[in-house]
C-alpha cells in the first residue's frame, strides 16, 4: 500500500494498517521513531540502490514495527524541514515524495518518504566525501560505498541498462517474426515481397509485410531492470491482463486475442489480409510492456496517411495500462517509455478530429484541411519517468504532450503546449 498508493491519497490510517501486517525491514524499507539526525545517509543510500520507503514515527523491534506505533509530534513544517534537509546535504540533491499524516486531533502524525531509485546516482553527502548504499542488514543497514563498491554500483548499473537494451532488441526481434496465418490469395502476394520462407497454411513473416507502409514501436519499461517483477503464473492469467487492461481511449491490451506463451511472458499477435495491417503486444515477466502495429491508412492519392490522434489514443491506452499493471505488482520504481515511428518519408500526417483553440483570440486552430508530410524518415521519443507519474492524471497528459509536441515538430508545425493542453482535458 505504501509503495504504490499515490502519495498524495495516504492517510493516517494507512500507515497503521500497513504496520500490521509486520512487514519487516530490508533494502527496501526503514522504520524510525524520529526523524534522525543522518535521515540524508538512509535516503542517499536507498537512491544509490534500488530505491525505498522510510517511515517516520515507527517503533520498531528488531526490524518488526511495533503493533501500535505512535507516531511523532504533528507540526505544520515537518514537510518543509525533511525536503530541507534532503536537497541542501545531498548531492546531487534527491527530491523525493513526502508524505506527512495526521491523526483527527491533529497532535501525532506519521512522515512517509518514498525514494526512488535514482538514474543519478550515485549521490553522496558530507561535502560529497561519503557514498552510501543500503545493505538488507538490520545491524548495519547502510555502508560506504569504497573504489571497489562503487566499480560495482557503476557495473549493476551498466548491466541494468544493457539488459534493458537487448530485452528491447529480442522483444523487436520477436515481433518481427511470428506465425500468422495467410488465406491463399495472399500467399503469393508475401511470397513475392520474399518476406515468407514456404508455402504452408502457417508461414513465418517478417513485419512490416509491406515496406511502403508505417509502423509504431512503443514499450515501457523500468529504467534498471535487475531480474522478475511478474509472476508467470499471473502473465498466463486471462483474468491479469483482463482486470489490468485500459478501457479508455483504447482498449490496450486487446485481450480478445488469445495471449500465448513467449520465452519471457506472453504475446499476441493479429494480422488483417483485407487490410494488411498488424499488431504484436508482449507483456514479459521483467515488467516490459511492448506493442508493435502498423498505423498506415488506406492510400489517398498515392500516399498513405498517418493518423495523429490514433497515435494519441494508443500512447494514453498504453501509459493506464501501464499504470494498472505496476500498481497491481506493488513496483514503484522509474520508468522508460519509448515510442518509435518507422517509414515516415512521403507520408501525410492527418489531423482529424484535432482542433486548438488559440490563446487570447476567438476561433479554432485546426490543420484538418493541410496536407503535412512528415519532414524525416522516422521520429523516436522517449521520456523518464517515476510511476507516481503515472497515477498522476496531470502528469500522465505532460508525458503524451511532450509526444504530440514533438510529432508536430517533425511535421514543420509548432503547437503551444497550452492549446495541446487544454485539446486533451477531455480525451
Amino acid at each position: 500500500m505504501l509503495f504504490t498508493k499515490p502519495i498524495d491519497k495516504i492517510i493516517f490510517n494507512d500507515v497503521l494498517q500497513f504496520c500490521s501486517q509486520k512487514i519487516k525491514e530490508g533494502s527496501h524499507l526503514d522504520y524510525k521513531e524520529q526523524i534522525p539526525s543522518k535521515l540524508e545517509k538512509t535516503v542517499s543510500a536507498m537512491a544509490n540502490t534500488f530505491g525505498g520507503i522510510i517511515v517516520i514515527g515507527v517503533e520498531d523491534d528488531d526490524g518488526v514495527p511495533a503493533d501500535d506505533p505512535k507516531g511523532i509530534n504533528y507540526d505544520t513544517g515537518l514537510e518543509t524541514k525533511i525536503t530541507a534537509i534532503l536537497t541542501s546535504r545531498i548531492f546531487p540533491p534527491i527530491i523525493p515524495e513526502i508524505k506527512v499524516v495526521h491523526n483527527d486531533k491533529k497532535n501525532k502524525a506519521f512522515i512517509i518518504i518514498r525514494i526512488h531509485q535514482s538514474n543519478l546516482s550515485p549521490h553522496s553527502i558530507l561535502n560529497r566525501k561519503l557514498v552510501y548504499f543500503r545493505t538488507g542488514d538490520i545491524a548495519d543497514p547502510e555502508e560506504i560505498i569504497d573504489e571497489e563498491r562503487r566499480s560495482w554500483l557503476y557495473e549493476r548499473r551498466k548491466k541494468s541498462v544493457e539488459l534493458r537494451e537487448s530485452t528491447l532488441a529480442n522483444l523487436e526481434e520477436m515481433s518481427e517474426n511470428v506465425e500468422i496465418k495467410f488465406s491463399e490469395e495472399y500467399k503469393e502476394y508475401i511470397a513475392n515481397l520474399k518476406k515468407a520462407e514456404n508455402n504452408n497454411d502457417s508461414l513465418t513473416a517478417k513485419f512490416p509485410l509491406d515496406p511502403s507502409r508505417s509502423d509504431l514501436l512503443l514499450s515501457i519499461s523500468p529504467i534498471f531492470p535487475e531480474g522478475p517483477i511478474i509472476e508467470r503464473d499471473k502473465l498466463n492469467s486471462p483474468e491479469f491482463l483482463h482486470e489490468t487492461k485500459s478501457k479508455h481511449p483504447h482498449e490496450f491490451p486487446n485481450t480478445d486475442y488469445q495471449f500465448k506463451p513467449s520465452p519471457s511472458g506472453v504475446f499476441s499477435t493479429k494480422y488483417s489480409p483485407q487490410t494488411r495491417d498488424y499488431w504484436y503486444t508482449e507483456i514479459n515477466e521483467l515488467g516490459f510492456i511492448f506493442h508493435r502495429t502498423d498505423i498506415s491508412i488506406t492510400p489517398d492519392n498515392q500516399h498513405y496517411t498517418i493518423s495523429i490522434l490514433d497515435i494519441i489514443g494508443l500512447v494514453l491506452s498504453a501509459i493506464r495500462f501501464a499504470e494498472n499493471i505496476y500498481k497491481e505488482i506493488g513496483y514503484f520504481g522509474m520508468l522508460e517509455i519509448k515510442v518509435n515511428i518507422n517509414n515516415l518519408l512521403q507520408k501525410k500526417a492527418l489531423f482529424r478530429g484535432m482542433s486548438f483553440p488559440i490563446s487570447n483570440s476567438e476561433g479554432q486552430w485546426s490543420f484538418e484541411k493541410e496536407v503535412i508530410h512528415f519532414l524525416r524518415p522516422s521520429l523516436e521519443w522517449k521520456r523518464e519517468f517515476t510511476i507516481n507519474e503515472l497515477t498522476d492524471q496531470e502528469s500522465g497528459r505532460e508525458i503524451v504532450i511532450s509526444l504530440v509536441r514533438n510529432i508536430f515538430w517533425d511535421c514543420g508545425r509548432f503547437i503551444p503546449e497550452d492549446a495541446i493542453k487544454d485539446f486533451l482535458r477531455d480525451y
